[in-house]
């Protein structure tokens, strides 16, 4: 995720979920996660030393200001209650 992706000009996205696949359901993210910068494709995210996060696990992030980021996405993906994109929608901003 990065500037492509995510609004930053209202304030960096903020991480709130933290799923590993074969998991059943995400968990709330640690409260020290933060997002510090943001570059075109790439996002800066502080952890802990020790935190439990590896390669594959995803990262949902709550956002500033919805319109800022919706005009970056030509479809958005609809997900059922198992996290699994089952629709896709288009956007018109």
């Amino acid at each position: 995720m990065g500037k492509r992706d995510a609004a930053f000009d209202s304030g960096l996205p903020v991480p709130a979920l933290h799923f590993r696949p074969g998991n059943a359901a995400p968990q709330v993210v640690r409260a020290q996660w933060e997002v510090t910068k943001m570059m075109d494709q790439h996002a800066y995210l502080q952890i802990n030393a020790g935190d439990d996060l590896r390669v594959g696990d995803m990262i949902a992030f709550d956002i500033c200001h919805p319109c800022l980021t919706f005009d970056k996405w030509r479809t958005l993906p609809i997900l059922n209650a198992e996290y699994q994109v089952i629709d896709i929608i288009q956007t018109f901003f």
